[in-house]
């Protein structure tokens, strides 16, 4: 059985970007550890060749994925600023592969005690008679206790070097991490960024979102390479149409959500097009 060997960046999910290694920590990188101090380096997935495609349904279906070996990976959210909330969280991904003469496919799979369709949920503020949203960040008291747990989506990403990245066979997508910024050199405020260390290193990522994406059944073709702004570092969106808008509108200066069903039945829809553009 013929076999295509693959070297993944550790993955994303659960709310917010999870990797399990050192960050580049004002110029000086640090390597995170495991509780027993062994060392969390990337696993080799192992792509299976397959003469009949899997079904993209979120269904697992019996003998479906016989013949792929399955790596784990455990990833752990670091106690860095952009990650409030979350620090010390983990879990343990088992991934799968298959691929054919046109395409690769990933199973992924992993323990979360519920899926988070709650993106900065919009309700009415009777005391203010207003709209207003949740926050997609945990909220916290002036003691820096949490008060509130954010409303916001899983997310799940795979990261590849679509050219040669220093360090990223040893550190994966954690190279391109960089924490303890100075706020004043960029406009976002951010002390956190995403980008690679040097020109010409680019890393391609296919980014899900579990309310952006899983209605349409996509992900986000996106990269990360050198070329930073202020509000999103290195990271950048391939060309092409945007698949989704968000559920908010400017009336007479103040922020209300664009679409409202009255007694809904459930919390959760969508609105699509019927593939017209309409």
């Amino acid at each position: 059985m013929k076999k295509l060997l693959m070297r993944l960046a550790p993955l994303a999910l659960g709310a917010l970007l999870i990797v399990p290694l050192g960050c580049d920590r004002d110029g000086e990188e640090t390597t995170m550890m495991t509780p027993d101090d062994t060392p969390m380096g990337l696993g080799i997935l192992e792509a299976a060749r397959t003469g009949v495609a899997p079904t993209i349904d979120g269904v697992i279906s019996a003998g479906e994925w016989d013949g792929a070996n399955a790596i784990y990976v455990p990833v752990t959210v670091p106690d860095i600023d952009e990650f409030p909330g979350y620090e010390g969280r983990g879990y343990q991904v088992k991934m799968r592969a298959k691929f054919d003469n046109n395409n690769i496919y990933f199973l992924a799979e992993w323990d979360d005690p519920g899926l988070n369709l709650d993106r900065q949920t919009w309700y009415f503020d009777t005391a203010s008679s207003s709209w207003k949203q949740e926050s997609a960040r945990p909220v916290f008291d002036e003691n820096g206790n949490q008060t509130r747990e954010a409303f916001y989506e899983d997310k799940f990403s795979l990261m590849f070097e679509a050219s040669p990245v220093a360090g990223f066979a040893t550190q994966g997508c954690w190279v391109a991490c960089h924490t303890g910024l100075a706020p004043t050199s960029n406009d976002g405020g951010k002390v956190d960024l995403k980008y690679t260390r040097n020109g010409g290193e680019i890393m391609d990522m296919w980014h899900w979102k579990s309310v952006r994406n899983t209605s349409q059944d996509t992900f986000d073709d996106q990269y990360t390479d050198s070329q930073r702004s202020a509000r999103n570092g290195g990271r950048h969106s391939d060309v092409g149409v945007n698949s989704y808008v968000n559920n908010s509108a400017t009336v007479d200066g103040f922020s209300v959500p664009k679409y409202v069903i009255p007694d809904a039945s459930s919390r959760y829809y969508w609105v699509v097009t019927d593939g017209s553009g309409a």
